[in-house]
C-alpha cells in the first residue's frame, strides 16, 4: 500500500504557528492533504503532529493524525527522526510498500507531479527514493560569479583558462538542478521493514536527545544496507521554480499566495 505523510508540529520560530497560517483561502496544512487526495495511487493519508489545531484540520479531510511524542517536538530534533517515527507507526498499521512525503510548507505542489514521480520509481526497482527538483537559470558567463572577502575583495569562482578563453559558458555546461524538498516518495522494503521492527518504541521517560539519535542512526542504518545491495538510486521528478516555493519567511508566504491566486489554486 502507499501512503502520504505529513509532518507538521505547531510550533514554529521564523512564522507564528506557520502550518496553519491562511495563504489563498486555505491554511498551509490543507494543501498536501488535498493534493494526496487527488493521487488516485495514495492509499492512506497521515498526519504527524503534536498540535490539537493540526490535528483536527486533519482529521476533518479524511486523514489520520499520528501523536508525535513530546520527544520529537523539540528544536534539535532532526526531520530525520521524526519521518522514521512515522514510518514505523505507519507500518504498524498497513503492509508499507511507499511513503510519500509532502510538506504544509510547499503548498504550490500539484498532483500531477506525485502521479509522474510515482510512475517512476515504482518502474526503477533499484531505487529508493525519487525528490523533486527544479532545473536552476544558468548565467550565460559563470565568470561574473565571486566570493567576497570581509575586506572586500573579490576571488573568482570560475576563472578562464590561462589564454583567457572562458569555458564556463552555458553551452559547456550540463544542467543543474536543486532538490527543493516540496516533496518525496519513499519506497519501503524488507530492509526498511526488519530495521523498523529492531527499533523500539519511544517511552514517555526517555530523553529526547537520546531518541532523536537512535532514530536518527536507525534510518542511517536502513541507508547503509540499500547502499551494500545496490538497491539506493535516488531518481529526480522535475517541477517548475514556482512549484517548489518553500515557506520559511514571512515574504515567502506572500510569494506562495501570490503564485497560487495566479494558478487559479486555493479558495
Amino acid at each position: 500500500m502507499v501512503a502520504a505523510l505529513i509532518c507538521a508540529r505547531g510550533g514554529s520560530k521564523r512564522i507564528y504557528r506557520k502550518n496553519v497560517q491562511m495563504c489563498a483561502g486555505m491554511k498551509l496544512i490543507e494543501y498536501p492533504i488535498t493534493e494526496a487526495k487527488k493521487c488516485p495511487f495514495i492509499d492512506k493519508i497521515y498526519v504527524s503532529t503534536d498540535d490539537p489545531e493540526i490535528a483536527q484540520i486533519a482529521e476533518s479531510h479524511d486523514a489520520i493524525v499520528i501523536n508525535r511524542p513530546f520527544q520529537l517536538i523539540t528544536d534539535f530534533a532532526s526531520s530525520g527522526a521524526v519521518s522514521y517515527h512515522a514510518y514505523r507507526e505507519i507500518s504498524k498499521q498497513i503492509d508499507l510498500d511507499f511513503i510519500v512525503n509532502l510538506w504544509a510548507t510547499s503548498p504550490c505542489l500539484r498532483s500531477a507531479s506525485l502521479i509522474s514521480a510515482y510512475k517512476k520509481i515504482k518502474d526503477f526497482p533499484t531505487a529508493n527514493v525519487i525528490s523533486a527538483v527544479y532545473k536552476l537559470t544558468k548565467s550565460s558567463s559563470l565568470n561574473n560569479y565571486y566570493a567576497m572577502t570581509p575586506q572586500n575583495v573579490l576571488m573568482t569562482l570560475f576563472p578562464a583558462t590561462p589564454q583567457g578563453v572562458n569555458v564556463y559558458t552555458t553551452n559547456n555546461l550540463a544542467s543543474v538542478y536543486y532538490a527543493c524538498g516540496a516533496f518525496s516518495i519513499q519506497r519501503i522494503g524488507e530492509i526498511e521493514k526488519t530495521v523498523f521492527a529492531d527499533t523500539k518504541d519511544i517511552e514517555e521517560n526517555d530523553n529526547p536527545v537520546d531518541v532523536n539519535n537512535d532514530y536518527a542512526r536507525a534510518w542511517a542504518k536502513v541507508l547503509l544496507k540499500r547502499s551494500e545491495d545496490f538497491t539506493n538510486t535516488g531518481l529526480g521528478e522535475e517541477i517548475d521554480e514556482y512549484a517548489g516555493q518553500d515557506i520559511n519567511y514571512p515574504e515567502d508566504l506572500k510569494m506562495a499566495e501570490a503564485i497560487l491566486r495566479f494558478r487559479g489554486q486555493g479558495k
